[in-house]
């Protein structure tokens, strides 16, 4: 690792820190040290997007559906798809045996939301059911309002490229540092 690389990796972990104390401590014990693969944009993630959407709308017909990440953004990224489903807490009962039914059993829970890891054709899927006032998605909302902004996703996708071969840490800490600075200076 270059003197450069490290610098940056330790100002964004510092940074990360003193906004987000408990996100830097997860990601610093839970992440592996494994190189993260960088994908270009596969617009063959969209049907597949489509199709899990439909499916995930006969479960829950009256609650929201969001597509997030880089595939939804059609940017270089791990060619992975994001999907959240809002629901009130007082539901989840309700859908747990019908999405399990689906993509089988959650691989975490907590009182506000639960999500799968599962795979879609050759596609790697995280779905998070959530509380629609939960903070991780008041986050996911905050961290992509800025997108819309083409200077911005630009920005984005050119930091994503950069990644290739990081390390987890590295590249959750960069993440987390370029969104923490930018939502901080968005003015929609």
């Amino acid at each position: 690792m270059t003197t450069h690389r490290l610098y940056l990796l330790l100002l964004a972990a510092c940074r990360v820190c003193l906004r987000r104390p408990k996100d830097f401590l997860f990601t610093l014990i839970s992440t592996p040290w494994a190189p993260v693969a960088i994908r270009p944009y596969d617009p063959r993630v969209q049907p597949v997007t489509r199709r899990l959407i439909r499916q995930l709308q006969t479960v829950f017909p009256h609650d929201q559906i969001y597509f997030f990440g880089s595939s939804s953004l059609k940017v270089a990224g791990r060619g992975d798809i994001d999907l959240f489903v809002t629901c009130p807490l007082n539901r989840f009962k309700e859908y747990l045996p019908k999405i399990k039914a689906l993509f089988g059993p959650p691989y975490h829970t907590d009182s506000d939301r639960v999500k799968w890891r599962f795979r879609r054709s050759r596609y790697p899927v995280e779905l998070v059911m959530t509380d629609p006032g939960s903070r991780e998605f008041a986050d996911q909302q905050a961290i992509y309002a800025p997108l819309n902004n083409p200077a911005i996703l630009a920005h984005y996708s050119q930091l994503k490229s950069s990644l290739q071969g990081v390390s987890e840490l590295e590249y959750e800490l960069r993440r987390m540092d370029f969104f923490d600075t930018v939502i901080a200076s968005f003015q929609p």
